[in-house]
């Protein structure tokens, strides 16, 4: 499973550390998929609110009237948490996992990063 962390908040060992401790440094970022989110994306309680739900369109047709966009969500599951993406249906959350899981708790979730641009030249 891929890990997030903010690397802005990791403290680089000055000049004046010795060079075990720079390696050590290194080595603890190396072993880790490091990717730095961007400073507006942030965990948001479900205590706090929900994603925004448009029309469903098509679903409507199913009895669904309101959906939201995928996001990330940080999911409870038998006291253990994982990070997975989600979305709303009127107001519940619905997962890929939701029917191994019945007794799933959504408590966090985020906006999905922009899509990967490619590399620029």
């Amino acid at each position: 499973m891929r890990r997030y962390i903010d690397i802005t908040d990791i403290e680089i060992p000055s000049e004046e550390n010795d060079y075990d401790e720079l390696v050590a440094f290194v080595d603890a970022i190396a072993s880790q998929e490091v990717i730095k989110l961007p400073s507006t994306q942030h965990w948001i309680s479900c205590t706090e609110r929900l994603p925004k739900e448009k029309d469903a369109g098509i679903l409507k047709k199913l009895g669904t009237g309101k959906r939201s966009e995928y996001v990330l969500a940080t999911v409870e599951v038998k006291g253990e948490r994982m990070t997975v993406t989600a979305c709303t249906y009127d107001g519940k959350w619905d997962w890929k996992m939701k029917y191994a899981f019945p007794d799933f708790k959504v408590v966090a979730w985020m906006p999905l990063p922009e899509p990967y641009g490619g590399e620029s030249e």
